[in-house]
């Protein structure tokens, strides 16, 4: 009988022990949708936000003095630790969607991309007219405005969509010494590309 009880705990205690210690897939939440939406790319080819890829979604502005840029570098390091997971075009792309489509030309974008490892397979440089900006900020819930002298003050966060258009995370930009996250963005994109 005490052989019977001491077995019985022995094969609940492993049994616990197996479901709390094996390694359990996170889930990030689902936290909004992402509407359709046609962009122009510097290649003149039009884009479809909906294009089942994991999406790491970034508002620029080819002449912004700082957060945009000094994001846009981190982007770089993202970009190499997927590329070495094989994550990087095959299953995740990044969207860079100018603020400033007046100014920001596809001319304009073709060089501004030559400052960064844009790779247009994988990283899209995005524009749409003013409308088409305005509504896919609003979708985003992406705050912004351009003042008289051209300067567009906008909110500093990156948006990762899932390959069913659903945003699951939340990330900050780089500003001022805090640089982007590149781990836990990374992280969170193996995730989404796991489920």
């Amino acid at each position: 009988m005490k052989r019977k009880i001491a077995l019985g705990i022995f094969v609940l205690a492993a049994l616990m022990a197996i479901f709390f210690l094996w390694p359990r897939q996170e889930r990030l939440p689902l936290l909004g949708s992402v509407e359709n939406a046609a962009l122009e790319s510097v290649d003149g080819s039009t884009f479809q936000l909906h294009d089942q890829k994991i999406k790491l979604v970034v508002f620029f502005y080819t002449h912004c003095p700082d957060i945009c840029p000094m994001t846009l570098f981190d982007l770089e390091q993202v970009k190499k630790e997927l590329e070495t997971k094989n994550l990087f075009k095959e299953k995740v792309r990044f969207i860079s969607i100018t603020l400033d489509p007046e100014v920001d030309t596809q001319e304009r974008l073709q060089e501004y991309a030559q400052n960064f490892s844009v790779d247009h397979a994988g990283w899209m440089m995005l524009r749409g007219d003013t409308s088409t900006t305005e509504q896919i900020a609003k979708d985003f819930k992406m705050i912004y405005q351009k003042n008289e002298s051209g300067f567009v003050t906008h909110s500093t966060t990156m948006y990762l969509v899932d390959a069913n258009n659903k945003i699951r995370a939340y990330h900050d930009m780089a500003v001022g010494d805090k640089k982007v996250n590149v781990e836990e963005v990374v992280q969170h994109i193996e995730w989404l590309a796991a489920e």
